[in-house]
């Protein structure tokens, strides 16, 4: 997956660092008893419940991420601008999807994707 800023195409990629990166910024405090707490990263759980939403900042979070790789790699400003104007074309929702589409493609988040979307599904039927 790549996005294209300021006319430099840059390359994506959603493995490991990217997934780290994210639990950085996705995390919930869980008590473990005792009176102590412990942080726990959700990163790329959370990241595609706000891509499900069409939330702009877990996009621009999204790509963000994926960028780290790079050792010269566009700003967060940068990012924002690039997300805004893809965003500005064909909707956030559907940027999100990319996304998701994103994580989907690169294998590393099969299991975790299948889990999520099967507790969706059994969320959806309790409902009914």
């Amino acid at each position: 997956m790549n996005i294209e800023i300021n006319g430099t195409t840059y390359e994506l990629r959603l493995g490991f660092r990217f997934s780290k990166a994210l639990d950085k910024v996705y995390k919930m405090e869980q008590d473990v008893g005792g009176g102590q707490k412990v942080e726990i990263g959700m990163g790329v759980t959370l990241l595609y419940s706000y891509l499900s939403m069409g939330n702009f900042e877990a996009v621009v979070n999204f790509y963000t991420a994926g960028l780290l790789h790079h050792k010269k790699r566009p700003t967060e400003d940068e990012i924002i601008e690039a997300v805004e104007n893809i965003a500005a074309e064909k909707g956030i929702t559907e940027v999100a999807e990319e996304c998701i589409e994103g994580l989907r493609e690169s294998g590393f988040y099969k299991q975790l994707l299948t889990q999520i979307e099967e507790e969706a599904e059994g969320t959806k039927s309790k409902k009914k």
